[in-house]
């Protein structure tokens, strides 16, 4: 079969190991064995396919150190090994995937820095790197010359960022940024270039030390955001007006309470008697909100989603809620 241009073996039930005969396969451009049962490592030889543009090996068990050889396959469009068990650093030769616009190696157990050699894939679009034990401070230089991305998924790793302008920089015009579960400290500010340029829908900084005040002109500078996730942090932060510019488009705001080094608040009338229309969603997770649910509550006669789950919540559900206000 060394004449097979497309290899399609995903969502079965095949055990055993990757063959290391796949190398053979010259003409090859796709390869797709994700969600099987697949033990062993990732064959060195697969790097000799010079002609392969996708290489899906997802959903298995596979374990080991991503093979150096990775860096020869130039004509690498889309690279799929997540919810596998493999181990060891990035190799630096992927900095020569610079056709690659599909990187997905989420729900692994790769540790170290990343190298900075990644900066050279500068077609990417979709990069997860997320749920692994990924370290080191992450810095604009790392993303200084690819393009504005789809998603940009780094959460759940040991990384560490600054929130200041090169922050901001980092994230320019990606439209999904999830950066949860590593390390943010700082104090909450926004970029000093001009308004309008940011291109991001989705913010996710979940479960960091934040300090400070949430500007009310978040959305001036981010005005396509729809989902601003802040919830589960250590620090302090408050949340802004709900009478806001930033609240005109109904997004939805996942934060924190108003509280200092985790210490549970409870849920008040005034939050909810003066809400805008368009106001589509309210949503405090996982915050330590005690109280019971106000009837005020109504007042958001435009919500779409309401969520106050896994807080400390007592009393009564206010009929409210079904009336309508």
């Amino acid at each position: 079969l060394t004449s097979v241009n497309n290899l399609f073996l995903e969502y079965n039930q095949l055990t055993g190991f990757v063959p290391s005969e796949f190398g053979n396969l010259e003409n090859v451009r796709s390869i797709r064995v994700q969600e099987n049962e697949l033990i062993g490592g990732i064959p060195p030889s697969l790097g000799g396919l010079q002609k392969l543009s996708t290489l899906k090996v997802g959903s298995n068990e596979l374990s080991g150190a991503l093979p150096t050889g990775i860096g020869n396959l130039t004509q690498l469009v889309d690279l799929e090994m997540d919810y596998n068990n493999l181990t060891g650093h990035l190799p630096t030769e992927m900095g020569m995937l610079t056709a690659l616009e599909n990187l997905n190696l989420t729900s692994n157990s790769l540790t170290g820095r990343l190298p900075t050699e990644i900066k050279s894939m500068n077609s990417l679009n979709f990069l997860d790197l997320s749920d692994n034990e990924f370290t080191g401070q992450v810095s604009m230089d790392l993303f200084e010359l690819m393009q504005p991305m789809e998603v940009l998924n780094l959460g759940y790793n040991n990384l560490a960022f600054a929130m200041n302008d090169t922050f901001f920089d980092f994230i320019y015009a990606t439209k999904i940024v999830n950066i949860s579960e590593n390390t943010i400290e700082g104090i909450i500010a926004l970029p000093t270039v001009d308004p309008k340029v940011y291109g991001t829908t989705e913010l996710i900084l979940n479960g960091h030390c934040l300090t400070g005040t949430i500007p009310s002109t978040v959305h001036d500078f981010f005005p396509r955001l729809e989902y601003l996730h802040l919830a589960a942090s250590d620090g302090c932060i408050k949340c802004f007006d709900r009478s806001d510019s930033c609240f005109e488009t109904g997004f939805v705001i996942d934060v924190v309470p108003v509280c200092c080094e985790g210490t549970p608040f409870c849920l008040e009338e005034d939050d909810f008697k003066e809400s805008p229309e368009g106001s589509e969603f309210a949503c405090v997770t996982d915050s330590g909100l005690w109280g019971t649910i106000p009837a005020e509550i109504s007042s958001f006669r435009d919500l779409k989603v309401l969520d106050l789950s896994s807080n400390l919540l007592s009393g009564t559900i206010p009929v409210s809620i079904g009336s309508g206000g």
